[in-house]
């Protein structure tokens, strides 16, 4: 019966996707307690009059077997100004596959501006 489960919500998944368009950064998996990684990605939009580039990168920590945290640095660039700014990310894991055959997390960062901060939120989270 699980099996018979798997099998639906696999193809319901991917007959629903077919029409969406989204941007994968990390995994559901967290990396396990000690582990550690590097992350950075570098992202451009560059029609003609708007040259938009986001580059950041993060050092990810397991803290624990369901959590990994880390700092990240980054910078946007548009219309000839760049932002840059610092801040924290995390994956926290809420359904793991071996439980529940999919996995499932919490992923999100926060961030505050280096420069230009007078043109530029306080605090900007994003949570995923």
């Amino acid at each position: 019966m699980r099996k018979i489960q798997q099998t639906i919500f696999a193809l319901v998944l991917v007959l629903g996707a077919s029409s969406a368009s989204a941007q994968v950064l990390a995994t559901a998996e967290t990396g396990g307690q000690g582990n550690s990684a590097v992350l950075i990605s570098a992202n451009g939009l560059l029609p003609e009059g708007l040259e938009l580039l986001n580059v950041y990168g993060q050092y990810v920590y397991g803290v624990t077997d369901r959590l990994d945290l880390g700092p990240i640095y980054g910078n946007v660039s548009a219309l000839g100004y760049t932002q840059h700014y610092i801040g924290v990310g995390w994956n926290l894991t809420v359904l793991r596959r071996s439980r529940t055959f999919v996995d499932v997390s919490f992923f999100g960062v926060a961030t505050v501006p280096v420069n230009r901060q007078d043109e530029a939120s306080t605090v900007f989270a994003a949570p995923a």
